[in-house]
């Protein structure tokens, strides 16, 4: 499965189905709505660490940068520089004739550079990510508690 940039740990278009080292196995479904996407509680194990992934690495990535600032200048230029030798070593590969190391460190340099860029996104989405995943864990606090909206729905005729 191709990776590809992902805003559906926020938006609940994509469901975790397995976590991996480097990335999650991910499903499509159907967007949440907005109130879903803050106050529903969180379906699996699978599905907290996937949204959490995005929320603790850019965390860490500032954290990073305020301890190193050359890490600023420093790792987008070793991510490109090293992208762009995985690209030229892919590409010589090919005309060489070996598609199989070819097309390896051609698609690595695509997954290098996809890495680069979900972590921008998910700096710049950073503040509504830390919210979501701040209700959505309380919410389901309270559901694993039983204390929830159904449960205050069916209290409510009686009273």
């Amino acid at each position: 499965m191709s990776r590809l940039f992902t805003t559906g740990f926020l938006t609940g278009s994509h469901k975790a189905t397995e976590n991996r080292l480097m990335g999650d196995l991910l499903l499509p479904r159907q967007r949440r709505t907005v109130g879903q996407m803050f106050f529903e509680p969180y379906e699996s194990r699978e599905e907290f660490v996937y949204c959490a992934r995005h929320t603790f690495i850019p965390m860490a990535m500032i954290g990073l940068c305020v301890l190193v600032p050359a890490t600023l200048i420093v790792y987008p230029a070793m991510v490109i520089g090293f992208s762009a030798l995985s690209a030229t070593v892919g590409a010589i590969s090919d005309l060489c004739g070996d598609d199989v190391s070819g097309s390896f460190f051609l698609n690595l340099s695509k997954t290098i550079i996809v890495s680069l860029g979900q972590l921008i996104i998910d700096l710049f989405l950073l503040p509504l990510t830390a919210v979501a995943m701040l209700t959505r864990s309380i919410s389901t606090g309270l559901h694993m508690a039983g204390i929830s909206s159904e449960s205050s729905e069916a209290l409510s005729p009686g009273m």
